[in-house]
Order: structure tokens, then sequence, then C-alpha cells
């Protein structure tokens, strides 16, 4: 029997849904056969895994957030930084407070220094943290376009499912009551942004794009919905210099948590 940490790095070395399926069947792991059994084992995993470093990041005493945290991706001598931002989640009845949206405000106008140094924006984020709405990348309208009509019913039934079923109440069942305590506060609180993106980190914790392929098979259409999003961001982003805005140097992308990794992946393998 493989030890957590041995079936860890086999989770780490895969890259597909298949790919895992194939090397834990190989490993004699039982309940693994679909794609829900497998993020339903690797969510579990990580938990076990993770366990003691939640534990320890939850305690830690972080320096107060001063500026808004990313990842950094420099391609051909241009630095894309991604920032992964947390946002109300409507369905799930939390909301920004104005003292964090008055922050990324902020943050997103000390961005603008154009030619050289400037920032786009997640569909509608304009609107939640101001901003210029021309910067905005489209992701929405665009994976909403690639939808065929069906998908699009599916899609709003799913939304309309999520805010009846989960009330914040039941949000706060479903989920990490450390993390939920972190996410809430800094909803409140922009100060305490950094560390909620790294409990976060550990959570979420699959890597790419062994996440994206989950997400893809067990989330239906809301996952391709919000894969082709991630893809649409992550090529806005990369073509700012190519196409838009020659002169650029620094390029600032403020976009919800859930999509940072896989633009970062997709980034650093320059989409192929």
């Amino acid at each position: 029997m493989l030890s957590d940490l041995e079936l860890k790095a086999i989770v780490e070395s895969s890259k597909t849904v298949e790919e895992l399926r194939e090397k834990l069947e190989r490993s004699g792991v039982k309940r693994t056969n679909s794609p829900q059994q497998i993020r339903k084992f690797v969510y579990s995993l990580l938990e076990r895994v993770n366990k003691s470093k939640l534990d320890e990041l939850v305690a830690k005493e972080f320096p107060d957030t001063t500026e808004l945290p990313c990842t950094k991706v420099v391609i051909d001598n241009v630095s894309y930084c991604i920032h992964g931002i947390l946002h109300g989640q409507e369905p799930y009845g939390l909301f920004s407070s104005q003292k964090y949206k008055d922050f990324i405000s902020s943050e997103i106008a000390r961005f603008h220094n154009p030619p050289e140094e400037d920032y786009l924006l997640e569909s509608h984020f304009s609107t939640m943290f101001g901003g210029d709405k021309s910067r905005e990348m489209d992701d929405m309208p665009f994976a909403i376009f690639c939808l065929s009509r069906k998908q699009k019913l599916m899609l709003r039934l799913k939304y309309e499912l999520q805010k009846w079923r989960y009330s914040s109440n039941n949000f706060k069942k479903a989920i990490s009551p450390d993390y939920l305590k972190e996410f809430c506060a800094a909803l409140e609180d922009p100060k305490r942004l950094g560390k909620t993106r790294e409990i976060s980190k550990l959570v979420r914790g699959i890597p790419e794009p062994l996440h994206s392929s989950l997400q893809r098979s067990t989330d239906g259409v809301y996952g391709k919905f919000n894969y082709t999003r991630s893809m649409w961001m992550a090529a806005r982003i990369f073509n700012e210099r190519r196409l838009y805005n020659s002169r650029v140097e620094k390029v600032h992308a403020i976009v919800g948590l859930a999509h940072e990794s896989e633009i970062v992946y997709y980034l650093q393998n320059k989409l192929e």
C-alpha cells in the first residue's frame, strides 16, 4: 500500500484525469474509476497531506497586505502579473465590503501607467471594483458565445440551483471552516488577502493542468465554461503586447482567484 506522500507524487506527476486513473489503477488504488471518484480521492488525499501545513498557516501571523499579490510570468521581457483576487459569491450570500472594493480599485488605478504599464480585468470587474470597462477581457461574452443554446440553458439552471441550494449557512458547512473564516475576513479587510491566498492554494491544492482536466470532467457545462474563460483570458493577456500595445513592459491582470492557476500555467507554456 502506497503512503499518502507517494500518492501525492503520483497526483502531481499527472496531467490529465485519464493519466491519473491509469497510474492509480497500476498502483492498486480502489474506487477511482470515474472522474468524480478521482476528484473525491484527490481532494481527500490533499486534505490529509496538507492538514499540518494548513493548521500552521492558519495560526501564523502574516504581514498586512499593502499591495495586491500576484504570480508573475516573464515572456520575451514582458512581465505578466496575474492577480488572483477574492470577490463576493452571490449564490452563497457572500459579498465584498466597501473597504475591500476600495482597496482593489486603488490598486487598479495604480497599475494604469500607459504605455509601459497597464491592467486588464476579468469580465464585470470594472462594475465591481472600478477601472475602465474597455480594459475588460470579455471572457464571459466569449465563453457564452461558445455554448450551444442547450448549454446556455443548463448553465443558467446551474446558477439558479446554486442560489437555491447553497445558502451561506450551507456553504459554510461545505468547505473548510478555517478557509471560510479567512475568506470572509479578507472580504471585510483586504489586509488579510495575502494570507487567504496562501490558504486557498493549500485548500484547492490540485496542480495544473490536472486541475483544469478534473474541472472539465466533473463539472459539466459549468466546468467547460470556466475553462474557456481562463483560456481566453490567458490568450488576451499574452497578446497585449503583440496586438494591442507594442510598448508595454508590464501587464497586470486582475482575475478571480479560481482562474489564476490555469492562466499562469498556460502563459508559462505559451498556450501550447
